[in-house]
């Protein structure tokens, strides 16, 4: 959020004057750059020229990652081969970060939650802060961009529970600020097709008393998929219904395929066990699934070309350590990086060109952690490689 102000002072020297000497400080405060100075006084009628900035510029096909430093966060860039560049001090602790579609921006959603969203805009190093409390929203529970300039979001205007049951769709123009609801839809963790006019999300509602738990409400869970055409609606690709006291989820945090034709979801329980489905958006066939163990949030990402899809889990039998798997539908072959113990992946992203993937690993349990930064060849994976501290990547173009 806001860092400390830059100033520049006037002072002037002459005998007898120091008692009225003023030091002003002027220019504006944004999140995340650097204060532009601004002189004035009534002695004069010429402002002192600005002070220089120099905006920090990622190196091409770097990853944007969160590294924590002396108790605060901060969002960096890291180039495989050219180092590391800070790009932004953070007053606040991401949980999720997400590229616009020419990775222009980027934007956070505070792990505290509330009604904000930030979007770092890399050409011109700033940290905006934008708010849908003009919407009634209270808190905001994922986000992903629709364009380079908007973003899909979905918040509740109540006080939220175990399930988001009165979330709805709201759209975002981060250059103004403005926001809507979007197509009155409801729903929460929205994903939007890269390639294609298509979003899914997940529709959350309460389905009546649970009758065999007595005090327990039923909970409704759709999986949705809308074309983003005009005059189209909303169609189900899988339903399910389940009692809302274990903590249950069917369908949680859908990713689309870049080309619209594929999600990825995961079905998670009261305890750590936790499966992976890839679906067909238009028919709702299951193509894969793959069963496993979590400590953590789940994550996935698609490469561009829609053929691989990344996930990670923690091994069945033993040696029960984390891995990282890569699905790759045409071969219909599952192939697995690494055996971390004691270890969380915080997040998964793919180069642009699909040559290589980014994933962080924090410690169990340890939220001050934020992890390290690997890469691997998915065709080399004995060969993974780790490029220092880091979490919740974005690989940018």
């Amino acid at each position: 959020m806001r860092q400390p102000r830059t100033a520049s002072g006037l002072t002037v020297v002459a005998v007898g004057a120091l008692a009225i000497a003023v030091a002003l400080i002027g220019g504006s405060q944004m999140l995340g750059g650097s204060a532009r100075a601004s002189t004035a006084s009534s002695h004069t009628s010429t402002a002192a020229a600005p002070m220089p900035h120099s905006i920090p510029t990622p190196q091409p096909s770097s990853i944007a990652v969160v590294r924590r430093e002396a108790g605060r966060d901060a969002l960096w860039s890291v180039a495989p081969a050219a180092g590391a560049t800070k790009l932004v001090d953070l007053s606040f602790r991401p949980e999720q970060i997400e590229a616009s579609p020419s990775g222009v921006r980027l934007a956070l959603l505070p792990s505290t939650r509330g009604p904000r969203v930030f979007v770092y805009d890399i050409a011109a190093g700033t940290l905006r802060a934008l708010s849908l409390s003009a919407r009634g929203v209270k808190q905001v529970d994922a986000i992903t961009w629709l364009s380079n300039s908007r973003l899909l979001v979905s918040g509740s205007r109540t006080a939220i529970g175990a399930y988001a049951l009165n979330d709805r769709l709201y759209v975002l123009n981060v250059a103004t600020g403005k926001s809507a609801w979007f197509r009155k839809l409801q729903g929460t963790e929205p994903s939007v097709a890269a390639q294609a006019p298509r979003l899914v999300y997940v529709r959350l509602s309460d389905a009546g008393r649970d009758p065999d738990q007595p005090g327990t409400r039923l909970v409704s869970e759709k999986l949705l998929s809308l074309r983003l055409v005009s005059g189209a609606t909303p169609r189900v690709i899988a339903r399910n219904r389940y009692s809302g006291g274990f903590d249950i989820r069917a369908f949680r945090d859908p990713r689309v395929s870049p080309d619209g034709r594929l999600v990825i979801s995961s079905t998670t329980g009261s305890d750590v066990a936790a499966t992976y489905t890839v679906r067909a958006v238009v028919t709702g066939k299951r193509l894969f699934r793959k069963n496993t163990q979590l400590a953590g949030r789940d994550a996935t990402a698609w490469d561009a070309q829609s053929a691989r899809i990344a996930f990670w889990g923690i091994a069945l039998s033993a040696p029960q350590a984390t891995r990282i798997y890569i699905y790759d539908l045409a071969a219909d072959k599952l192939a697995a990086v690494g055996r971390y113990a004691d270890r969380d992946a915080t997040g998964l992203s793919w180069a642009p060109d699909g040559s290589r993937l980014a994933y962080t690993l924090s410690a169990f349990g340890n939220s001050v952690d934020r992890g390290r930064l690997w890469i691997v060849d998915p065709a080399a994976p004995a060969a993974a490689q780790v490029l220092g501290a880091g979490s919740l990547p974005a690989w940018l173009p």
